[in-house]
């Protein structure tokens, strides 16, 4: 039982100056996490002595290995250009600068500027994309956002409807919807 009375109380041993710039609130619960553990591992005779110093490197792993970035860049050697797994497509670098200039400050998604007041955030895309594909209107979306409903038949709707290789796109009177 004098082992769990040297166990280190949590108040005075996240101020250990090993901790100073982690975040606190993070560090804490570690702590508590890992001494818990401690008491569990006292009480079920798994230990016979505390070294804080040990518990001090304990709590900085777990500490590194939650702060640490999981992402890592890979190769794709599966010859699947557009992998779900390993990130789809990758973007252009020089897209992605452009993109992330004008994501990283103020800009007019949602404001027409020829025009001086509130406008459509589709704005920006849709020109291109019916010169591209000689569409009357266009709009995009991220992660199957839009689902339009398929027709479960198309040929029952008296050939006015027929179903793309897209799973979003639904061409009825020629419209594409």
């Amino acid at each position: 039982m004098s082992l769990l009375k040297s166990i280190p109380k949590i108040d005075r041993f996240i101020n250990n100056k090993e901790f100073k710039g982690f975040s606190v609130s993070l560090i804490t619960k570690i702590s508590k996490d890992i001494i818990t553990r401690l008491r569990n591992d006292i009480l079920e005779k798994k230990v016979n002595s505390i070294n804080e110093k040990d518990l001090i490197q304990t709590v900085l792993k777990e500490y590194a290995d939650l702060t640490s970035p999981s992402l890592q860049s890979v190769i794709n050697a599966t010859g699947i250009i557009v992998h779900t797994n390993l990130g789809r497509s990758l973007i252009n670098e020089e897209s992605f600068n452009k993109a992330m200039k004008v994501a990283t400050s103020y800009n007019n998604l949602e404001y027409d500027l020829e025009q001086g007041k509130r406008g459509e955030r589709y704005s920006h895309i849709v020109k291109t994309l019916q010169a591209l594909t000689g569409c009357e209107d266009a709009i995009v979306v991220n992660n199957n956002a839009s689902a339009p409903p398929k027709p479960q038949n198309p040929i029952e709707m008296n050939k006015l409807a027929k179903m793309t290789s897209s799973s979003n796109m639904v061409i009825i009177n020629n419209y594409k919807v």
